[in-house]
């Protein structure tokens, strides 16, 4: 006798089965929660996409979001203005399904801090280093790697970089072996905390 699906009484030669039930049926109990439509936001200014986080690439988030006690963790991808969303549990049935993709423009915390003049340090090139132009950029292109400069200032001792972020300072000069002079100056109060700027002085 062929097998019958014990909600609907489809046999295994008109649909596919998951398990004892046929697809349909299977699905309308166990159909993954997708939401109506999802929203990411896009940077004007680098093009950085947020989901949940601007560090967090759009797609990683939206997977992580989506991810079902049954079908495990999606993969997920854009295409044109739909997610697709595919579960490995759901694969050997070939299935995929689409939510409607809206794009909004916005502006991401690193760029809107670039564009407030925001830093948290600053490097004072001095001594041997206060005009080495090679060092500078050297010093800038691994800091770009991980933050933002806002500008840079020569002055008659020597160059001053502003930096966005001091975490990203402190690991740039520990990688290149230097042991700055440090110093903290208080900058204000965020959420009843003390913020202070860094200074790395950097002489040879």
């Amino acid at each position: 006798m062929s097998k019958q699906c014990p909600r609907c009484g489809s046999t295994v030669e008109e649909k596919k089965f998951m398990g004892s039930f046929c697809i349909d049926c299977y699905l309308s109990m166990n159909m993954p929660a997708l939401p109506a439509k999802i929203t990411i936001y896009k940077c004007k200014s680098c093009g950085t996409e947020r989901f949940t986080a601007w560090t967090t690439p759009a797609e990683v988030a939206i997977a992580h979001e989506l991810k079902n006690k049954k079908f495990g963790t999606p993969d997920v991808w854009i295409e044109g203005r739909q997610i697709v969303v595919k579960y490995d549990k759901l694969d050997k049935l070939d299935m995929e399904f689409r939510v409607p993709l809206r794009m909004k423009d916005s502006i991401c915390n690193i760029c809107s801090q670039r564009s407030a003049g925001y830093y948290e340090a600053i490097i004072q090139l001095r001594g041997k280093y206060a005009h080495d132009s090679v060092f500078a950029e050297k010093i800038i292109a691994h800091l770009e790697r991980l933050t933002f400069i806002p500008k840079t200032e020569m002055l008659k001792e020597g160059l001053d970089i502003y930096v966005g972020s001091k975490a990203a300072v402190a690991t740039i000069l520990s990688a290149l072996n230097f042991k700055p002079v440090t110093s903290n100056k208080l900058y204000g109060v965020k959420e009843g905390q003390r913020v202070y700027r860094t200074t790395f002085l950097i002489r040879g």
